[in-house]
């Protein structure tokens, strides 16, 4: 072979000389390389569903949709929450950590995201969620931005977020942080009412879609479309 002992980098052409009674281990394990490559590839082409979350129980119902979402799309989740560590910003923001601690604000923060972890897990187990792949974030900043800032940086393919009911604020009916992000316009939204009782698509019956009438919006419109080809909604 050429592989230099004394400074040992191995170049993309090394040959490596085996036994021939060693050649059904080396055949497996270069098998077993080939899928890791796959599967590493093939979650980069994956569709990405991003999930904001606030530990509400709005959040979790945007899970189950948002999770269903990625099943039917064959693609995987990220979740995210994002944290102000700022005492008067923290009141206003509905994705943000009510308990503000000055000195703890990213401790607690990933603390409650490693828990709200644990239950998805536990749901995924239970056959609860549907069984896809997905990856935790705790971000610090501004929420709105945030999702925003990930989403383009993931890529991501949908965005799913859980609103506020009428009974909290008249003003927060869809929810501040919700509007902000549909008002971007930059990536498909689709809004989970508080309310809303369907965990599934396939239980979704009535879907209302905002547009401004730019081009971001077919494509948005073509992406759900093609989710809801086989469903009857009014």
């Amino acid at each position: 072979n050429n592989v230099n002992l004394i400074q040992p980098v191995l170049s993309s052409g090394v040959r490596v000389r085996i036994q021939e009674k060693d050649l059904p281990l080396a055949l497996k394990i270069i098998e077993q390389m080939s899928i890791e490559e796959i599967e590493m590839s093939d979650d980069k082409n994956k569709p990405i569903v991003l999930i904001p979350i606030d530990f509400y129980d709005y959040s979790k119902k945007a899970c189950f949709i948002g999770f269903d979402f990625a099943k039917q799309m064959g693609g995987r989740v990220i979740l995210l929450h994002s944290y102000v560590a700022m005492p008067y910003v923290v009141a206003m923001m509905p994705f943000s950590d009510d308990d503000y601690d000055d000195k703890h604000a990213e401790k607690n923060a990933i603390y409650k995201m490693e828990k709200f972890e644990q239950d998805i897990e536990e749901d995924i187990a239970k056959g609860l969620l549907p069984n896809v792949k997905f990856s935790c974030k705790v971000e610090e900043g501004v929420p709105e931005v945030s999702i925003l800032d990930c989403a383009q940086r993931e890529n991501v393919s949908l965005i799913v977020m859980g609103t506020r009911g009428k009974s909290k604020k008249e003003a927060e009916l869809i929810g501040s942080v919700t509007a902000e992000v549909l008002d971007a316009g930059k990536f498909p939204v689709f809004s989970v009412p508080e309310g809303m009782e369907s965990r599934k698509i396939s239980e979704i019956k009535n879907v209302a879609f905002f547009s401004n009438f730019i081009q971001q919006d077919l494509i948005s419109f073509d992406i759900f479309a093609r989710i809801f080809k086989d469903k009857k909604l009014s």
